[in-house]
């Protein structure tokens, strides 16, 4: 029995290990943020001279009011290191 004692104090250790890195990357991760002021802005297309649509695509009409909220995002891509 003294080997599964042994096994857990190395799953600990492991689990100790992981806990410390990702304790790491979190810190690492919210200095990296930028906070983004939230608002409103007009999205869609709005039309241009003599009201005529600037696109022809469907999707985006009419333009209409957009509110966010104030968030943070990060500043850099994320590296496939920290992604993993």
């Amino acid at each position: 029995m003294t080997g599964c004692d042994d096994l857990g104090q190395q799953i600990d250790a492991l689990t100790g290990e992981q806990d410390k890195q990702v304790q790491t990357l979190i810190e690492r991760t919210k200095a990296q943020m930028v906070f983004v002021e939230g608002g409103s802005f007009m999205m869609g297309d709005g039309g241009g001279p003599n009201n005529l649509p600037w696109t022809i695509a469907r999707d985006n009409k009419p333009a209409h009011k957009v509110t966010l909220t104030s968030y943070s995002m990060g500043a850099y891509e994320v590296s496939y290191g920290d992604f993993d």
